[in-house]
């Protein structure tokens, strides 16, 4: 039995508002991260624990919509995450007056904000 097209309609627009909230969330994050996301916009002082707020709800985003999404939906969300991740680090880093190393020192970067204790390897592209 054919699935009617309402039904693939809707599959489609759930997809999209997905996404939409996934980008939203990370937009919002970066700007507390205090990234300047626009020329014509100055960039806010960083307001780290709004952030780490922002990480843990796309992981709990993340949790909560387990085995519901597509792989594109999975594969965005994690590469979202684990960049947000970095970046969040490497901001606490540069407020605390240090520098971030990635590579070559073998360390690897604390467990900031929410699970997992390590950033997760991106999906290979593809």
């Amino acid at each position: 039995m054919k699935a009617d097209n309402g039904e693939k309609q809707t599959a489609i627009d759930d997809s999209a508002l997905f996404s939409t909230l996934v980008w939203r969330l990370a937009i919002e994050t970066r700007a507390f991260l205090g990234e300047q996301l626009h020329p014509d916009v100055e960039s806010i002082e960083p307001q780290l624990p709004l952030a780490a707020q922002s990480i843990d709800t796309l992981q709990m985003l993340k949790n909560r919509t387990e085995g519901k999404r597509t792989e594109a939906e999975s594969e965005m969300l994690d590469e979202v995450l684990y960049q947000l991740r970095i970046d969040f680090v490497a901001a606490k880093r540069q407020a605390e007056g240090g520098a971030l190393l990635i590579g070559g020192n073998g360390a690897e970067p604390p467990a900031e904000p929410g699970e997992p204790a390590a950033p997760a390897e991106p999906p290979a592209a593809g």
